[in-house]
């Protein structure tokens, strides 16, 4: 299953990033008060790099990083919250897409963020149908 999940023969070339994604690079967006006791993403994006970096920052100072592939391979992430599989790609110039499997489980699905202005909104929806979380963000001016 790992072997499968992240097959480097697979990778694809990574499309030049949108304006947006250096844009929101190294910003931290802080989000409402939620079930998943997220405070905040800080993002990570590098021009010819087939990775993106995203920083969860969670109820008690914890952070936990989060590394998603942009070649279409996904990325293996372990934490406290289990080993997750990632990769990513931008749907449109303000729209990105994180597709998730928590390895060794049966969950996975997409996370879709709407970036607008100094706004995100970040919508998880698991292949469960039972994961529907929506959460509202807002650029810190920091």
């Amino acid at each position: 299953m790992l072997t499968e999940l992240a097959d480097s023969n697979s990778a694809k070339p990574v499309p030049s990033l949108p304006e947006l994604a250096i844009k929101i690079s190294g910003k931290t967006y802080n989000f409402e008060e939620n079930v998943l006791g997220l405070k905040s993403y800080t993002f990570y994006f590098k021009n010819n790099s087939d990775e993106m970096y995203i920083d969860q920052h969670y109820i008690g100072d914890k952070v936990s990083p989060l590394i998603v592939g942009l070649d279409d391979v996904y990325r293996i992430t372990r934490s406290d919250r289990g080993r997750w599989a990632t990769k990513g790609t931008w749907f449109r110039k303000d729209i990105f897409l994180i597709y998730y499997h928590n390895v060794g489980s049966t969950v996975k699905g997409v996370a879709t963020m709407v970036f607008k202005d100094d706004k995100v909104l970040f919508e998880i929806k698991g292949t469960d149908n039972v994961t529907d979380i929506s959460l509202k963000g807002v650029c810190s001016k920091e």
